[in-house]
């Protein structure tokens, strides 16, 4: 009976969510915490199995993800429940867990990542890569894009993300690549209105890895490259710094921090030229 809740439930977070990662690190977090156990409503469930289960997760990004599962089954299931654990329980948990899994250090060369990417046959994974770099979009919002989504002036590109993280909309103004704006001209034209111009992220991910580097690195090398540029115009480093934050969309500017100074808790992270 518990896959009868759990089916429907995640047709219910795909629904809710724009996001579909962030609807399946609920639903998978959700389904690991219930792995084992049998049910026809959510009032039969141990409650004390629930906590150690929780008690049990490594970060607090699992943490998190499990806390979420929980609220939105207990709101699919409209049954009102003391199956999630009060606000302290999560508090005091929290504080025991790891902000992210320690990693040794890892070096981020920008120039081999380029030649890597330019020697790449493919097109469309090409282009792909090549828009992350001079956009410092996400994977998840690259695979999202449509033709409509991209605008190009000359050598001026315009991307419009319609649903980033956190289901926010934004309109990004590209790095200056002239490679990348006449190549797109044409591979838009080729495409269909309306359907996706790239691959999934799982396929981007995956070749990525192939061949080397992580697609977020993409979006790191991008902040570097978008802030080294304004401080080379001339501007203040307060004022380069605001902007590269704008550039990346991030609220605030300890985020873009770790993009730029190349440390993040456990693991060392080196970007080089």
């Amino acid at each position: 009976m518990k896959y009868d809740i759990l089916l429907p439930f995640r047709s219910y977070l795909n629904d809710t969510f724009s996001n579909k990662n962030t609807a399946d690190r609920y639903y998978f977090a959700t389904k690991k915490l219930l792995t084992g156990c049998h049910f026809n409503d959510l009032a039969e469930l141990d409650t004390e199995l629930i906590k150690k289960r929780l008690a049990a997760t490594k970060t607090k990004h699992e943490l998190s993800a499990a806390k979420n599962g929980l609220f939105h089954l207990e709101t699919f299931c409209k049954e009102k429940t003391n199956l999630s654990p009060n606000r302290n329980f999560f508090t005091a948990e929290s504080k025991k867990k790891f902000t992210m899994k320690t990693r040794s250090e890892r070096i981020i060369r920008i120039s081999r990542t380029k030649r890597k990417i330019n020697a790449i046959r493919n097109c469309k994974l090409k282009y792909a890569y090549r828009l992350m770099l001079v956009s410092g979009l996400r994977i998840f919002e690259v695979a999202a894009l449509t033709k409509n989504d991209i605008t190009i002036n000359g050598e001026d590109i315009t991307v419009k993300v319609r649903s980033g993280k956190g289901g926010k909309s934004a309109e990004i103004q590209c790095i200056t690549d002239p490679y990348l704006s006449h190549r797109l001209v044409k591979y838009l034209a080729e495409q269909s209105a309306g359907k996706k111009i790239f691959y999934s992220a799982t396929t981007m991910r995956h070749q990525a890895a192939h061949l080397g580097f992580e697609c977020h690195d993409l979006r790191r090398i991008a902040a570097n490259t978008f802030r080294r540029q304004r401080l080379a115009s001339g501007e203040k480093v307060y004022d380069a710094n605001r902007q590269t934050s704008e550039f990346l969309r991030h609220e605030r500017f300890g985020t873009t921090r770790r993009y730029l100074m190349g440390s993040n808790f456990n693991r060392k992270l080196i970007i080089q030229k």
